[in-house]
């Protein structure tokens, strides 16, 4: 039996409650990316230029997390 790692990650991030989103053609789902917040605020917004972007500015097989700003003491 041969297990996606992907599929495995996305399962284990979901039972901790940690969102996580595969970005692939043809893009579903990536409306949730932001929380919708691009869909709050344009509801015309362009996800599919958004994923090809996303995927263009991206290295294959790479996990990404969010960058969170440090707020100074």
């Amino acid at each position: 039996m041969q297990l996606d790692p992907l599929l495995v990650l996305k399962r284990l991030a979901t039972g901790y409650d940690i969102k996580c989103l595969r970005v692939a053609v043809p893009f579903a789902g990536l409306q949730n990316f932001d929380y919708g917040l691009r869909k709050a605020l344009d509801p015309q917004f362009d996800w599919e230029a958004f994923g090809k972007l996303l995927i263009e500015n991206t290295t294959e097989h790479v996990l990404y997390q969010p960058v969170v700003p440090v707020q100074s003491l």
